[in-house]
């Protein structure tokens, strides 16, 4: 499997913007999540799967079209808001298993999970799960949710690099006049 490392530069001491320093982070986030991710694709014949069956589309605004509700099963793997998770047709039993033509694989991420009984999650996806294979299957499991990761920490350092966030803590940490500082 060939993955493409991200070149991640040294954390300067001194930064000459709140800008440089935010941006100074947002790469060591990405190649921290790239490696969090190859990781557990490297154990995935470990990773918690559950089998799901039912699944439909949710009606949802124009940023979401891809947002679905689905049940599941015999739950080996509880999914908790925030995990990224693979679906496929067969548990894969290791890595080479996801990139085979004959067992599709698709991300999505879960955004709610629902405590019924059976249990049921909402995810949004990264394609289109109703056109795709994972749909074919009739009077059986749909195929597999399989954990990957959990982004939720990611996700908000993500959202406090956003520059269109309120800066007004970094810059007063920043400022070489700040009596926030401590020596």
């Amino acid at each position: 499997m060939n993955i493409n490392i991200l070149q991640v530069e040294e954390v300067p001491l001194t930064f000459s913007s709140t800008t440089h320093y935010m941006n100074s982070f947002i790469y060591l986030l990405l190649e921290e999540t790239r490696a969090d991710m190859f990781s557990q694709l490297a154990g995935i014949s470990q990773a918690p799967a559950s089998p799901f069956f039912g699944l439909r589309k949710m009606p949802t605004d124009s940023r979401k079209k891809m947002f679905y509700r689905m049940t599941l099963t015999g739950t080996k793997y509880d999914p908790l808001v925030g995990d990224l998770i693979a679906l496929t047709q067969v548990k894969p039993k290791r890595i080479d298993d996801l990139a085979r033509s004959n067992n599709p694989f698709l991300l999505a991420y879960v955004t709610n999970v629902i405590n019924e009984s059976p249990m049921t999650i909402e995810v949004v996806s990264s394609n289109d799960l109703i056109d795709s294979s994972l749909c074919e299957m009739k009077e059986r499991p749909k195929g597999f949710i399989v954990y990957l990761t959990n982004l939720t920490t990611n996700m908000r350092i993500w959202q406090a690099l956003n520059p269109a966030a309120n800066m007004n803590l970094v810059q007063t940490t920043l400022s070489p006049s700040s009596s926030a500082l401590i020596i």
